[in-house]
C-alpha cells in the first residue's frame, strides 16, 4: 500500500496486519472491502484496517463496518455495535479469531439484533443468537405502554415488529 501523500510504501499496524491474515483466510472475497485508515497512537499515525462488507438485508443498506483498532476489532451495522477486546495477558490470536467468529455469528442469520423503542426514541438493544435460550425469553419479554422492539438479522429472515405498531 502506498502513502496517498508521499507515494512511499506503508503497512498496516500488526494488529491490523494480523487480524487481516486470519480474517481473508476465511473470507479471502473480503479483500475487495478493506481499506486503511490513519489512528493516532502516543504521538505516531499508524495504518489499521477496516472492512465495509455489503449487507445482505433486502432492506437496511448499511454495510457491516469492521475496524480494526491497537486493543479491540469494533463491528457496527444498522446501528447496533459491539467490541472484541484484546485484554492484557491474552494472546493476539485469541482475540482475533474471537473477533472473526463473532462477525460470522453476525452474518449467519443466526444472530438477532433487535431495538426497543418508546415511540421514536432508542430505548435499550440486544442481542443474541437465535438458538440460544435468551432468546425465547428477551422476544417474549413484556414491554411498556407505548413500547415496540424491532428485530433484524443478516438476510431480514428473523425480522419482525413486536409490540405496539406491530400489527
Amino acid at each position: 500500500m502506498n502513502d496517498p501523500i508521499t507515494g512511499k510504501r506503508t503497512r498496516l499496524a500488526s494488529t491490523s496486519a494480523a487480524f487481516a491474515r486470519e480474517l481473508f483466510a476465511r473470507h479471502p472475497d473480503w479483500r475487495a472491502y478493506a481499506a486503511a485508515y490513519d489512528l493516532e497512537v502516543e504521538g505516531y499515525l499508524e495504518r489499521h484496517l477496516e472492512l465495509r462488507i455489503p449487507a445482505a438485508h433486502p432492506y437496511v443498506q448499511d454495510p457491516l463496518r469492521v475496524q480494526v483498532k491497537p486493543r479491540e476489532v469494533y463491528l457496527e451495522w444498522a446501528g447496533w455495535h459491539d467490541h472484541v477486546f484484546w485484554w492484557e495477558g491474552e494472546p493476539l490470536a485469541t482475540c482475533l479469531r474471537s473477533a472473526v467468529e463473532t462477525i460470522e455469528l453476525w452474518i449467519s442469520d443466526r444472530y438477532l439484533f433487535a431495538t426497543v423503542y418508546a415511540g421514536e426514541q432508542r430505548v435499550r438493544e440486544w442481542g443474541t443468537l437465535l438458538d440460544h435460550a435468551d432468546a425465547l425469553r428477551l422476544l417474549n419479554e413484556p414491554m411498556a405502554p407505548g413500547e415496540r422492539t424491532l428485530i433484524r438479522s443478516w438476510r431480514g429472515t428473523h425480522d419482525r415488529t413486536l409490540g405496539q405498531d406491530s400489527a
